[in-house]
Order: C-alpha cells, then sequence, then structure tokens
C-alpha cells in the first residue's frame, strides 16, 4: 500500500484531532477490511518502524495521558484542547482567581464559561483563617520579644558587672558575708551569672559583627570563606534587625556611661564594635557616596516634621468642611490626638478621663441611631480606621501598662517588617509608617517625661488604677463598636472580596458522553449545543 505524504502512515491510518488513531472497521475476522487489488497474502500491510506512534488524548492542561481520571470537554475547544481532566479546569481557575480582576471562570481559548457550582467559605473559615494569622503573628511578636529581653537581660547583667567591678558587690549593695544575708554559694554563684552575662554579651557583639562583616553591602554574594558563609544572610530585614540590635546596646549603654552609672572602660569595647560594621562600609563603598547617603539621611530628619505639618495643614484645610461633622471621622481623629497630648502634658489623668467620659456618651448616642435608627447620613471612610488606631495609643499612655507599651511596639515592628517586604508608594495617612512614628515619639516623650517627672507623677493617680482602666478599656471597646458599625459596608465588600478569592470552582459536565478520543463532552455553557466548535490548533 501507498505511505501518505511526508508522515509515512498506512493508508489505513488517518489523523483525527490532533492525535494518530486507527480506523475503527475491522471485518469478521478482526482484520481491517482489504481494498479493492490488494493481495490477501500482503494485507494487512506491516507498520513502519519509523512511522509516528498513536497519540493518547491527554490534557492540555497536566499533559498527563496515563491519569486514571477522565477526560472532560467543558468548552467548544476541538484538537488537541479538546480535553482536559475536571481537577485540574478547578485547580487553575483556583490559581487564577489571586488576581485583582475577578471574573467568570471561562476558557482562555474560546472565552467560553465553565459550568459549575461556586462553593464559598463562610464566616467558620474566616474566624479559622484569622485565628491562624493571629496565632503566626504572635509566634513571630514573641520570638522578637525574646530577643529583646534576651539583650535587655544581658545589658542589665553587663552594667551590674561594670558597677560592681567584677566583684560580688552591685549596684550600691553591700559586701555580702556568708553569714548575714547570703550562702557563699550564692556570693559564687551570682558573681559567676554576672560573668556569663559579660561573656555573653561578647558572643553577642561578636556574632552581630560577623553576621554583617558576612552580609554587607547588600545585595552582595555569597562569600568565597566557608566559615563566613555560615554568617551570611541575604534577608534585608534580617540585616536590619542585627543593625537595630547593635544600634540598641551602644544607646542604651552610652545613656548609663552619661549618666554615671557605667564606667567609660566597660563602654568602649562596645561602642567600637559597633562601629566595626561602619569601617567596614567605608571600605566598600567611596567616601563621596558615604558623604551623600549620610546628608540624604540628615536632610530626611530635619525635614521630615515640617513636612508632615505641612501635610496636616494641607489635609485640615481639604477637608475643613468635615471638622465639625461628628458623624464623620476626622472629628474623633481630633479628639483621638487631643487625648494623647494630654496624657503627655499633664500630671494628673483627670483631664484625660473627663475627655473619654464624655466622648463615650456621644459614642454610645452614635450606636443607637446608627444601629437602631438609621435616620443621620452617616460618613463612612480611611479617617475612622485612622482615629481608631490613634485612639489605642491614647489608651496606651493613659493605663501606663509597660507590658501594653512592649506590645504595641512589636506589633509596629510587624507592620513595619511587612511594608517592607512589598515596598510602594503610598500617601503620608495610608500606610503603617505613619501610626508606627506617631507610637515611637508618643512613647519616648512618655519615658522621658517619667525620668523627669520621677515617682511623684505616678503616685498622684495610683490611687484611681481601677477606674482609669475600666474608663479607658470602655471607652476603646465603644469607640471601636461604632468604627465597625459606620464602616460596615466597607467591611462587607472587603469580606465578599475575601470569599471570592478564596472560592473553591466545582465543575459541572452534565449529559457526559464518551467520544471516540476517549473524552467526554457536554454541551459548553453559556452557549447552544449546535454552535460552531472552535479549533483550538487554528486559535
Amino acid at each position: 500500500p501507498e505511505v501518505s505524504g511526508t508522515n509515512r502512515l498506512p493508508a489505513g491510518i488517518v489523523r483525527a484531532d490532533g492525535a494518530w488513531r486507527a480506523m475503527a472497521w475491522r471485518s469478521a475476522a478482526g482484520k481491517p477490511p482489504r481494498p479493492g487489488g490488494a493481495d490477501e497474502d500482503t494485507w494487512p500491510p506491516a507498520v513502519d518502524p519509523e512511522a509516528p506512534r498513536m497519540e493518547q488524548p491527554e490534557c492540555w492542561i497536566c499533559r498527563d495521558a496515563s491519569a486514571p481520571e477522565p477526560l472532560v470537554q467543558p468548552c467548544r475547544c476541538r484538537g488537541s484542547m479538546a480535553g482536559v481532566h475536571a481537577s485540574c479546569v478547578e485547580a487553575w481557575v483556583q490559581s487564577n482567581r489571586r488576581g485583582a480582576v475577578q471574573e467568570p471562570p471561562h476558557c482562555p481559548v474560546c472565552r467560553a464559561r465553565y459550568g459549575g457550582d461556586e462553593r464559598r467559605p463562610g464566616p467558620k473559615a474566616l474566624a479559622r483563617q484569622l485565628a491562624k494569622g493571629f496565632a503566626r503573628q504572635v509566634a513571630l511578636t514573641a520570638s522578637e520579644a525574646l530577643r529583646f529581653v534576651l539583650l535587655g537581660t544581658l545589658l542589665v547583667q553587663y552594667r551590674a558587672v561594670a558597677s560592681a567591678g567584677g566583684g560580688p558587690e552591685a549596684d550600691g549593695d553591700e559586701p555580702l558575708k556568708p553569714s548575714a544575708r547570703f550562702s557563699e554559694v550564692a556570693v559564687l554563684a551570682r558573681t559567676g551569672g554576672r560573668a556569663l552575662a559579660a561573656l555573653a554579651l561578647a558572643l553577642f557583639l561578636i556574632h552581630k559583627n560577623a553576621v554583617l562583616a558576612a552580609s554587607l553591602p547588600a545585595p552582595r554574594p555569597p562569600p568565597e570563606t566557608r566559615l563566613l558563609r555560615r554568617f551570611y544572610t541575604a534577608d534585608l530585614w534580617c540585616i536590619a534587625r542585627h543593625v537595630a540590635e547593635l544600634l540598641a546596646a551602644v544607646v542604651l549603654l552610652g545613656t548609663r556611661c552619661y549618666c554615671g552609672e557605667l564606667p567609660l572602660s566597660y563602654f568602649v569595647p562596645v561602642a567600637l564594635a559597633a562601629l566595626s560594621p561602619g569601617v567596614h562600609l567605608l571600605l566598600w563603598y567611596p567616601v563621596t557616596a558615604c558623604l551623600k547617603e549620610v546628608g540624604l539621611f540628615l536632610a530626611f530628619l530635619v525635614c521630615a516634621p515640617p513636612l508632615a505639618l505641612l501635610e496636616i495643614g494641607r489635609l485640615v484645610w481639604r477637608h475643613r468642611l468635615r471638622l465639625l461633622n461628628p458623624l464623620d471621622g476626622p472629628v474623633h481623629v481630633i479628639l483621638s490626638l487631643t487625648a494623647t497630648v494630654l496624657c503627655l502634658a499633664c500630671r494628673s489623668r483627670r483631664p484625660v478621663l473627663v475627655l473619654f467620659a464624655g466622648h463615650s456618651v456621644v459614642i454610645v448616642i452614635g450606636l443607637i441611631e446608627r444601629t437602631c435608627i438609621r435616620r443621620l447620613p452617616w460618613r463612612s471612610g480611611h479617617a475612622w480606621w485612622c482615629a481608631l488606631l490613634i485612639s489605642i495609643e491614647a489608651a496606651s499612655l493613659a493605663c501606663e501598662r509597660r507590658w501594653v507599651t512592649l506590645l504595641l511596639l512589636l506589633v509596629a515592628l510587624r507592620s513595619l517588617q511587612r511594608a517592607a517586604a512589598r515596598p510602594r508608594a503610598q500617601p503620608l495617612f495610608q500606610g503603617p509608617l505613619w501610626w508606627c512614628t506617631l507610637l515611637v515619639v508618643a512613647e519616648a516623650t512618655s519615658l522621658a517625661l517619667r525620668e523627669v517627672r520621677g515617682n511623684a507623677a505616678s503616685c498622684a493617680h495610683s490611687g484611681s488604677v481601677v477606674p482609669t482602666e475600666l474608663v479607658v478599656g470602655a471607652w476603646l471597646g465603644l469607640f471601636c463598636a461604632l468604627t465597625c458599625a459606620v464602616n460596615w459596608g466597607r467591611c462587607m465588600r472587603h469580606y465578599r472580596g475575601w470569599q471570592r478569592r478564596h472560592a473553591t470552582f466545582v465543575l459541572c459536565v452534565p449529559g457526559l458522553r464518551s467520544g471516540i478520543d476517549g473524552a467526554a463532552t457536554a454541551p459548553p455553557a453559556g452557549g447552544a449545543e449546535d454552535e460552531e466548535l472552535v479549533d483550538a490548533e487554528a486559535v
């Protein structure tokens, strides 16, 4: 028999839908029909070993022809894209929904919509996801807090060693006598603990310098030395954390040295260890480039406050008509800022408690109107959330709890870390930078005022700690409830968007039937059965 074209196939083999398949005609003896003029001894013909073999129908997504899952035809495509696994379509639709554009599931070639069911998660799934995310953030925050606690412990014990001069006396204590207060074992344990703390601080400084020496300037390739490669990291946030811990140690010990609580001979080694990464950078970068970076940083420190005030003034003038509307967010922003200033400026907590009580009455009235009456035109917006963040800082300053301050600082640190992972240009009050700046400035000012005022200021309102915490907690809870009630529409839109992004698409192909290629076909969703099929190969 003749061979068809360049494909070198016998005449009994035809190409159908992109795959080589044998014709289905069979005679009673199980042989293909003999064409006219062919000899019975030479029929059927021998297959050429160089001829292409038959291709099995395969899924156009996973390209797996040996999968036990049957192929379906959910759209108008034909040819090599006619058959596809239902699970592959569902996984493909799920991966494409991660983008910002939310379109109905459809074929990327013929644009026919896939028929199926949308299974969207409910509030329980959202609560589980939020709980998992919260637990993850708590674990990361706890690890950061543990690092800071260990660093603070090392610095305190190092200061104690310096104050005692390496002996058993420390911090103004009298000489320890075994017969008086402590036994000899306790004296040795205390001395040995402080010696271990000094050794741990030395190891801490060596580790920080090794990491920065192997990783700076970033980004850089890993060092060739095997020892330095163990300390190398390409994570910019990790490098920034090491730099921050090193600077924190220098600043805290420098402050104690300035106050006379730490001898200069104990501070100089730590300062020199902190300066070594700077010397390392000077060896890598030209002096002019370093001076330029230092000049830009100083210019930022000088220009940031007036520019921030200018931006605040522009926002106030732009929204001047909203500043006196209690149904809008800017009024509550001003009240929260006022509470923050009162907590810092006044020794007594009475003025800020009066402000909290009055604002709480207004909030209760607003909640009743928003949830029951619904007659007033409340305006939702980003200003409500800004006011809520500022109110959290005001509540922290009013309660004067150090664990709350530490928790807020760690939350701010995690927010900056997440923002640094995906940097993008944002307005002044859109990203987390403004809140972190306000938090650091307010907490630093509060600590400085406590040092200046001494214990007299803390004793002025020590007799009313429980009422203060009750008033502050009630005010913060009511304000959070009012913010959520006013912005409930926005919250629901975010919730619906979260449902669309995490929805599960289940392909539904009714009336499955087997074709000659082994694929299950069905009328495509969104079109008639007798519509002309689209040739995927031609597309």
